[in-house]
């Protein structure tokens, strides 16, 4: 059985890490409103986010394929890079077991990025398959790439770096316990303990896990109302 290997690169004048929040990490909320016509929607199945997570994507209507499942592997923050499979869906795995794909972005001396994308096909026992099987599917593929790139391009704002500030906080008590009270029981912990500042922390969405959002409301008498925050990691 031949395992085919394409490797395919695309360039962009976006900064990587730009391209990387709108492409991986905001995906599921960011591709279906770009593209309508091809993905109706990408949610999580199972997992948080990270490696072992399974995502669900829906087709729109009209194509050959109605749904897919990606696992993801691997995702790496500070090298860009992002590791997934398609493990199940219609007529793309009619052919192959598994596709593997391994993306990487990279700066560019011009201040952009380069994306390369290794990806693997796993082809059935006994099947013949050809470079040509699986044209389209890249073009897709690509053809989505190019759909954000453009969104990010007319859209300079739209996730990019804002002013970094680092504040450092020494304590006696140990890293786990503090994790755990100030940000995962920060819903419950917080508005018990600054009552006069913080009303009430609540979940929008169900789970407590990236890309979803809590809500923030704020006691009567500060200019700020109202908070959204959306976890990212």
């Amino acid at each position: 059985m031949v395992v085919l290997t394409f490797t395919d690169e695309f360039t962009s004048s976006v900064q990587p890490r730009r391209l990387f929040k709108a492409l991986i990490l905001d995906a599921p909320n960011l591709i279906p409103k770009l593209m309508p016509e091809a993905i109706k929607n990408v949610q999580l199945a199972e997992g948080n986010g990270g490696p072992g997570s399974i995502q669900e994507i829906t087709i729109a209507e009209g194509g050959n394929i109605k749904q897919l499942k990606h696992r993801i592997d691997a995702i790496d923050l500070e090298k860009l890079t992002y590791s997934y499979a398609v493990i199940d869906g219609d007529a793309a795995l009619e052919k192959v077991d598994s596709i593997s794909h391994e993306i990487k972005f990279e700066a560019t001396e011009e201040g952009g990025c380069k994306t390369k994308n290794v990806s693997k096909y796993h082809p059935k026992e006994g099947v013949d398959v050809k470079e040509e099987d699986f044209k389209a599917a890249r073009e897709e593929g690509l053809a989505l790439l190019k759909v954000v790139d453009a969104y990010l391009v007319a859209n300079p704002e739209a996730y990019a770096e804002g002013t970094i500030n680092s504040d450092e906080f020494t304590s006696t008590v140990q890293p786990g316990r503090l994790f755990k009270a100030l940000v995962l029981d920060a819903p419950n912990l917080i508005p018990k303990l600054m009552p006069e500042a913080i009303k009430n922390i609540q979940l929008v969405e169900r789970e407590w896990r990236p890309w979803k959002h809590s809500e923030i409301t704020i006691v009567e008498g500060d200019k700020i109302k109202h908070l959204k925050h959306r976890i990212d990691v």
